[in-house]
């Protein structure tokens, strides 16, 4: 598939198929991802890929977190819009306007539903790192997890990252058997996209080149 195109039609599916990805084919878009920039080429990034009867298990326990209203336990600490500084709080306000826009035109569409399902992913990619972390560790991971998301697009493969797959991270240890020495900072769900109105909204990246300088 042309670059640009990967680039410019990858967006977070929020509603995927009942359709599985093989083994050979994760196994391919980890390989291409494995070349994504690293500080001292350190990449040591432990890549947990889940599917099958694993992933409905933990599926079932976050569903059951999320009804009961579970208090959040991620390894890496929750950000709350207030968190951010003003101009990045102003693009998620933007964001979340946008999103409550689209999504007033239909009936029958919760949001929160999908993500307490998991968005219905057939597979989940977890990324974790070896505790202490440091600043240059996640930015690493952060260059490799979308790097798996552009090989799976270059694969007509659809993803979305989202701090949701990580929320219940001392089961996750557990149901994972991911040691306690590492600290699981995010999951990307995988799949096909289904014909959910959910999955065409797309956010607006106005004012971005505000922030682009070429310097002389």
């Amino acid at each position: 598939m042309d670059f640009e195109k990967i680039i410019k039609t990858r967006k977070s599916i929020r509603s995927f198929k009942n359709e599985g990805i093989s083994d050979k084919t994760l196994l391919k878009i980890i390989e291409m991802a494995k070349y994504s920039a690293s500080w001292v080429n350190s990449k040591h990034i432990y890549t947990y890929v889940v599917t099958g009867e694993k992933l409905k298990e933990l599926k079932k326990m976050h569903y059951k977190n999320a009804m009961k209203h579970a208090e959040y336990n991620s390894d890496i600490k929750y950000a709350h819009l207030n968190d951010f500084p003003n101009n990045e709080q102003h693009n998620m306000k933007k964001w979340l306007d946008e999103r409550n826009n689209f999504l007033s035109k239909f009936e029958n569409n919760d949001w929160n539903e999908k993500s307490n399902h998991l968005f219905n992913a057939p597979v989940v990619v977890y990324l974790a790192v070896e505790k202490p972390r440091n600043d240059w560790m996640m930015y690493d991971l952060g260059a490799y997890g979308d790097s798996i998301m552009l090989a799976a697009k270059n694969l007509g493969i659809d993803s979305i990252t989202a701090y949701t797959f990580a929320t219940f991270a001392p089961e996750l240890h557990k149901i994972l058997d991911i040691p306690k020495n590492q600290e699981i900072v995010v999951g990307i769900g995988l799949g096909y996209r289904d014909n959910d109105v959910i999955n065409d909204f797309i956010a607006s990246n106005d004012g971005f080149d505000k922030l682009v300088k070429i310097i002389k």
